[in-house]
């Protein structure tokens, strides 16, 4: 058998193991997991792999031989120029985040790295694409961030509604200021806590009811009725609401139906068309009059009630006890997904 010269057979074997290459290549390619594609210098697809189909919709048919920019958005289109300037003075874009248009016409947010592709004598002749769809870091970017400023907010609402806390409790007596002070964040707190569990959303009504009685859990049935429907309050709505609650309980005990064996307390709340009502009676307990100078809690459960919910707060003072009564337009104070109920037989 005739063998070849020796510089023949290695120039045949350089030019197999050249092909082996560029087929390797290509089956590398074809199955990434990322979107490549290659264009030309005027920005013509050349190729378009697997991935990028899945990624914009197209068949490869669809968009080999078509200009790049059909997948550019109209006010973005400036980017290709720079891109493609920056690419034939042989530099190379890593990480380039941007969007771009699917078939469907979707947006994507997308990181691109392209890099430029050159000729045996390293002439630029044109560019390769590795396209990543970055939209769902994105959305968990602009979340956090969303979640930050939430965050922030709430925290200079609840500092705020501490300082006035301190400020109205500071006028009672210096023996009293610590108890009343703490006991009110105790009451906030409560609110609180219901809120971060149902992750801000809002709380419901009973659930709200149920926490600022906590500590008479054992009085529920027996000398407290609370009752009605699911209704989901506002976050804005449960704390105004719930710390209403707390100041009423509070009053009970000190001067109210709670001082009295038999007394007893009734908290009803219902939706009737467009409006919401909740009302708090005392029954059996001692003769209550109106306090001489309206303090804090008499400004929470009227006064503040009334601004921060639009709607009208009264409270009476009887000889069987006080009661209460809020009302004002559901909308104020439910949550968009509510369960809409009727007002409970008496």
């Amino acid at each position: 058998m005739n063998q070849l010269e020796p510089p023949v057979q290695a120039s045949l074997d350089a030019s197999f193991k050249i092909e082996d290459a560029a087929a390797l290549l290509a089956a590398i390619v074809t199955s990434s997991s990322d979107a490549i594609l290659s264009k030309t210098l005027d920005g013509t697809i050349t190729s378009w792999n697997l991935a990028t189909e899945q990624l914009f919709g197209y068949k490869a048919a669809e968009m080999i031989g078509q200009s790049i920019r059909r997948l550019i958005p109209e006010d973005r289109q400036g980017e290709e120029d720079r891109i493609l300037a920056r690419i034939s003075a042989g530099e190379r874009i890593e990480n380039y985040e941007t969007v771009r248009v699917c078939k469907d016409s979707k947006l994507i947010d997308v990181a691109v790295t392209v890099s430029p592709v050159r000729n045996q004598s390293g002439i630029v002749i044109g560019a390769s694409k590795i396209i990543r769809d970055i939209s769902e870091r994105k959305r968990s970017e602009e979340q956090i961030q969303f979640l930050l400023r939430e965050v922030n907010h709430r925290s200079k609402n609840m500092l705020s509604l501490v300082q006035a806390i301190a400020r109205q409790t500071v006028f009672s007596s210096p023996a009293d200021f610590l108890s009343r002070f703490l006991d009110r964040l105790q009451g906030l707190a409560a609110n609180q806590d219901l809120l971060i569990e149902n992750e801000w959303h809002g709380i419901y009504v009973d659930d709200l009811v149920q926490a600022q009685f906590d500590l008479f859990r054992d009085l529920i049935g027996r000398r407290i009725d609370a009752r009605g429907p699911r209704l989901l309050l506002t976050p804005k709505a449960a704390q105004t609401i719930g710390m209403a609650v707390h100041e009423l309980i509070t009053n009970a005990t000190k001067y109210g139906a709670f001082l009295q064996e038999k007394g007893r307390v009734n908290v009803v709340w219902y939706q009737e068309g467009e409006e919401f009502s909740i009302r708090w009676t005392e029954s059996e307990g001692p003769a209550v009059t109106p306090p001489l100078r309206p303090g804090y809690g008499s400004k929470i459960i009227t006064a503040i009630a009334e601004a921060i919910l639009g709607g009208e707060a009264r409270i009476e003072y009887h000889s069987h006890g006080v009661i209460w009564h809020l009302k004002c337009l559901a909308c104020n104070v439910l949550a968009a997904n509510r369960v809409a109920g009727q007002e409970p037989e008496a």
